[in-house]
């Protein structure tokens, strides 16, 4: 019980079985994939992502990259018609330099509950070796 209780973030205090909530999935949302592409002879990212859980469809994802970066918001990620499946999202990005990217992303909507997506369990890192 204890183990269950840790991970789906069960109140602290609850002792009997009849005292935890049901396991419910938030919203979470992770990159896939990066790609590279040359557009008018410059070099641009696309990050590739799914987004999937919580309880109502939505499309407010934002993403950083780098604890020192601003979020904003994840330029193309259409509103899922359910919950019950993942969605595609994608983001395109230009990287000031080279380095090692952390990636994260965030609901942008504080209604919307999202704790493994809030403590960067689904953070990713990127090496981008050139711009």
């Amino acid at each position: 019980m204890r183990e269950f209780a840790a991970r789906t973030h069960q109140r602290r205090d609850a002792a009997l079985a009849r005292d935890f909530l049901p396991a419910t999935i938030d919203h979470a949302a992770v990159p896939v994939r990066i790609e590279k592409w040359e557009e008018d002879g410059r070099l641009v990212y696309k990050i590739v992502g799914i987004l999937w859980g919580g309880s109502r469809p939505t499309n407010a994802l934002g993403i950083r990259f780098g604890s020192d970066q601003p979020l904003v918001p994840v330029d193309n990620c259409p509103l899922p018609q359910s919950t019950d499946t993942w969605a595609l999202w994608t983001h395109r990005w230009t990287p000031a330099a080279p380095g090692r990217y952390q990636i994260t992303l965030q609901i942008l909507d504080p209604a919307i509950q999202t704790r493994r997506l809030d403590g960067s369990f689904y953070a990713r890192s990127a090496e981008i070796t050139e711009i």
